[in-house]
């Protein structure tokens, strides 16, 4: 298998790896522990509110997605109502079953 690292995804044949088999030194919350929040970008951040993400994707794949909808962190924060309106374990990615 040939592995490549890329914006700190880890992803064996195009596949996003589960955050359990990162190294420990880059999982969001060894890392949040370890170094402080200060250390965390906005995506690993909400990935440890998240706590799983959905097949195929990691907590931070799915975060990151999020503040790409939403346009940043505050942005996120502001579409609460529109985010809870859409439950998390029934969506494979942001938007919603057609």
């Amino acid at each position: 298998m040939r592995y490549a690292v890329t914006s700190k995804e880890l992803r064996i044949a195009g596949r996003t790896m589960a955050i359990t088999d990162w190294p420990p030194d880059d999982r969001p919350r060894e890392k949040l522990l370890h170094r402080g929040a200060d250390s965390l970008s906005d995506a690993e951040l909400v990935a440890i509110f998240l706590r799983t993400g959905v097949r195929g994707k990691s907590a931070v794949d799915v975060a990151r997605e999020a503040l790409t909808r939403f346009g940043s962190l505050s942005g996120l924060f502001a579409a609460r109502q529109q985010w809870s309106e859409q439950s998390h374990c029934d969506r494979t990615s942001l938007d919603r079953a057609r």
